[in-house]
């Protein structure tokens, strides 16, 4: 609601108590200013509402024909913050992009060019719990085997199994016939000489 609406409204009801403390007006003429006003409240509100702008489609929202599909597993938010940095360095050239959790990658069609994923790894080489369910629904839609993707793979060497969901989600992709861009780029504790590789590596295959 914008601002000069709300000052109606207030400047309405304000005349609507004004109207009912004047003693000497006749009952009849209150009622007939009343509802002068009341209607005057209800022509406010359709016209604001006939003039309220239309909200663009996110590439979320509508993530049909997208050029580049991110897709992240996060579990503290992450893999979440670098998707997103990648998606607004790509954006940057006018390329459509589109960004979704790995678990609902499959209600996604295939991008056009290629899929990009950020993908986290918690204790021993487990997913976390934006990509535990990625595939308990069955495989993607056969469109993604003719994608090429890349994985920015994020983990601790301190851990055993370093990156292993990342490295999982990378070789799942492969055997299903996508073609990757370049190997998976790992990711130590978010360092950040690896993340700039990653874009240096995108930046080699022509992105943006």
């Amino acid at each position: 609601m914008s601002l000069w609406l709300k000052l109606a409204i207030v400047g309405l009801i304000a005349g609507l108590v004004a109207v009912w403390q004047l003693g000497d007006v006749d009952p009849a003429r209150r009622w007939l200013a009343s509802l002068s006003l009341l209607l005057y409240a209800v022509i406010l509100l359709r016209y604001s509402q006939r003039t309220k702008p239309a909200h663009n489609s996110t590439p979320e929202q509508n993530p049909d024909g997208c050029d580049y599909l991110i897709a992240f597993a996060t579990e503290t938010g992450t893999a979440r913050a670098l998707a997103l940095k990648t998606q607004k360095w790509l954006k940057k050239s006018g390329i459509r992009t589109s960004r979704a959790e790995l678990n609902r990658l499959r209600d996604f069609p295939a991008p056009r060019r290629a899929l990009l994923l950020v993908v986290s790894t918690t204790g021993s080489g487990d997913p976390p719990k934006t990509g535990n369910q990625w595939l308990d629904a069955g495989d993607l839609p056969d469109d993604f085997s003719r994608c090429h993707y890349a994985v920015l793979a994020l983990g601790d060497r301190t851990y055993p199994n370093f990156c292993g969901f990342g490295l999982e989600v990378a070789a799942w992709l492969r055997a299903f016939g996508a073609t990757p861009l370049f190997d998976p780029v790992l990711v130590s504790q978010e360092d950040p000489q690896s993340v700039n590789y990653w874009f240096r590596q995108l930046k080699s295959k022509g992105l943006p």
